[in-house]
């Protein structure tokens, strides 16, 4: 899916803000959902952020496209390059419908260049009930069970569920989502820590704040800022290792963008 920050920005400028039409059919799309008791799925949108690491800063892009009436591509990605050579570049994408429990995935890829290299891909066959993992040419399978994510669908499942369910913002409450990966299945939950009202180049922002739940001696931490007006998709993101190394991500810029003509 290689897509250069230089290009996700260009195509973020040429995206044309929601028409008419495109309100007049999520409109429409909302009212079904309603009646049908069913989450709200997500509006397709182009954000920018800065991100910040080993001391360096470059941009990241994060888009939400969708290719038809319950399909979509969320797509991450930031590089780093330094007096002309590329340290890191990675790109991320993930395939998912949205159904009566929320995104269902579909097909994950991980690419990373640079220094290290990295590949993975995740296959998710619902009708077998298996998935197809792939890191770097080692593959394997894993059953699969009901509401299991990937490493990028869960946060639109969680910006979802924080839109469509207030009674999750509260204090304390935790969120506990089954991530697969290319190499195992995972367990992650975040703790909702409480509103917070941020500054980023988009402006004041209302956000409410969650923290990833881990055990007491891992010695990592990730803290993430999802804003209230945005339909609780990323504002801030920081990420701290176990070496203490740190990364930030802030949202500059965000822009709805209707339907997409995703492949």
């Amino acid at each position: 899916m290689p897509t250069s920050t230089s290009q996700a920005n260009n195509r973020s400028r040429r995206l044309p803000f929601i028409s008419l039409i495109v309100m007049s059919t999520l409109f429409w799309a909302v009212t079904a959902a309603l009646a049908a008791d069913q989450p709200l799925a997500p509006l397709p949108y182009a954000a920018s952020y800065e991100a910040r690491a080993m001391g360096m800063r470059t941009s990241a892009y994060r888009t939400l496209e969708l290719a038809d009436n319950n399909r979509f591509r969320l797509n991450h990605g930031l590089s780093v390059t330094a007096l002309g050579a590329n340290l890191i570049t990675v790109n991320e994408s993930t395939e998912f419908v949205w159904q009566a429990q929320g995104a269902v995935p579909l097909q994950y890829h991980y690419q990373q260049s640079g220094v290290r290299r990295r590949d993975e891909q995740v296959a998710f066959d619902w009708q077998q009930l298996s998935a197809a993992m792939n890191r770097d040419g080692r593959e394997q399978t894993q059953t699969l069970e009901s509401g299991m994510q990937d490493n990028l669908s869960f946060s639109a499942q969680m910006s979802a569920d924080l839109l469509n369910q207030p009674d999750l913002r509260t204090t304390d409450t935790l969120l506990t989502y089954q991530i697969l990966d290319a190499r195992r299945l995972e367990h992650h939950e975040y703790r909702v820590v409480g509103d917070e009202r941020i500054s980023t180049a988009a402006g004041e922002l209302d956000t409410i704040k969650l923290e990833r739940v881990r055990d007491s001696d891992s010695g990592r931490s990730t803290v993430i800022w999802l804003s209230t007006q945005h339909q609780f998709i990323l504002a801030k993101l920081v990420q701290v290792e176990s070496n203490g190394s740190e990364m930030e991500l802030t949202l500059e810029s965000i822009e709805w963008t209707g339907i997409s003509s995703a492949p």
